[in-house]
């Protein structure tokens, strides 16, 4: 133990107080020794502070029986743990591991520092400020797809006890607009202007049946098409609305 005359126990066990009133957690870690500096002088800060340090020393001691810890990690490290559970995950289509793998790609050339980073060293205000360039340039689904790959590398790095919480998390998606195509238009040349028709198929009950989806509703369906056989004639012709007649209004 230590010099016995630079450090006071309190009455917390493992806790101890250096003629310096800073608080220090003497804990042992796989069978070894060490001591850790809660930095505070106030008792219940550190009690607080040293609870923490048991469960987080308790976690990444059941981690290691699963995981390798790594006591310097770099983000080059999460990558390549990353692409590795891509690879070795058979419910992943290869087109998806390829798009994956393409925004790795894109992560490194958007952050060219990032992989030599510490994994512990990365903060939030480097992970807000990469968000913001990047939002400038990149579509809104790339963009989210690129913040959830940035997220899963923070997640690996806790995983493997490089760090606590994850830095990226409180990065935002951006909103994805779809298209409307409702009102697209098609327009070929000017010698043949678009003009309102009213057109049915030749044969309306097989129509109606090739483009019914399910085969459940097909056959919900079937009365319907028999009936429309019945009561509708075999083939009918395009009408020109607009060259109808005007009704006049009273």
């Amino acid at each position: 133990m230590k010099n016995t005359r630079s450090w006071t126990p309190t009455r917390y066990q493992g806790l101890y107080r250096h003629k310096s009133s800073i608080y220090y957690a003497r804990i042992a870690i796989d069978g070894k020794e060490t001591w850790r500096s809660l930095k505070t002088t106030v008792l219940e800060v550190a009690r607080a502070k040293l609870d923490e340090l048991r469960s987080q020393t308790a976690s990444q001691s059941e981690l290691r029986r699963e995981k390798t810890i790594y006591d310097r990690m770099v983000m080059e490290d999460a990558f390549g743990i990353r692409k590795r559970q891509l690879e070795n995950d058979p419910s992943i289509k290869k087109s998806t591991r390829h798009y994956w793998g393409q925004l790795m790609a894109s992560l490194r050339r958007e952050w060219p520092e990032l992989s030599s980073l510490e994994v512990r060293n990365v903060t939030i205000e480097q992970c807000q400020d990469w968000a913001g360039r990047f939002a400038k340039e990149a579509s809104p689904t790339r963009y989210n797809n690129s913040i959830a790959l940035l997220k899963q590398l923070f997640e690996i790095g806790i995983e493997h006890g490089a760090r606590r919480a994850n830095p990226a998390a409180r990065l935002k998606r951006m909103r994805v607009i779809s298209k409307d195509l409702s009102e697209r238009r098609v327009y070929v040349g000017q010698k043949h202007p678009p003009q309102p028709h009213v057109t049915h198929p030749d044969n309306l009950p097989n129509f109606l049946y090739r483009h019914l989806p399910h085969q459940r509703q097909r056959k919900r369906l079937k009365f319907l098409r028999e009936m429309l056989a019945l009561a509708l004639p075999r083939r009918l012709y395009p009408v020109n609305v607009a060259a109808l007649p005007t009704l006049a209004t009273g």
